[in-house]
């Protein structure tokens, strides 16, 4: 049981990756001199994706699979932070870096709850996500 939960554990790991844009602010700010207002916005372009992509893709997860848009929201995470491995050495590429993460941890959140409801025992959904989601 644990063994097929494992994968899924995974990619609300990779999820978590979404929620860290936070902390970017502080160091947008400083090594690009950006003021104040643009800075508390850089979270935005990330979670701007969530509102896009989650009815889109769960419309194409209903015809193509839930494995399927796991695995493109895995892409698309690693996509994002390897442009960011390249050196973020200007404010576009931190954006977009920021953009790509955002958008594959909506598209993994529009899979990953559906999947943990198919590995979970009889009556043991709500105990396997509660433990996938802390």
């Amino acid at each position: 049981m644990r063994f097929r939960t494992l994968p899924i554990f995974l990619a609300f790991l990779a999820m978590g990756f979404g929620d860290a844009v936070g902390p970017f602010v502080g160091l947008a700010k400083n090594e690009f001199q950006l003021s104040n207002t643009v800075a508390t916005l850089i979270p935005f372009v990330g979670f701007i994706m969530f509102g896009l992509l989650s009815v889109p893709f769960g419309v194409f997860q209903d015809k193509r699979g839930k494995k399927l848009v796991l695995m493109l929201g895995l892409c698309v995470i690693l996509v994002g932070l390897l442009n960011a491995s390249f050196g973020l050495d200007s404010f576009a590429r931190f954006l977009l870096t920021v953009l790509l993460v955002g958008a594959g941890a909506a598209i993994l959140q529009v899979a990953g709850n559906p999947i943990m409801r198919d590995v979970s025992g009889e009556g043991k959904y709500s105990a396997t996500s509660r433990w996938a989601n802390s």
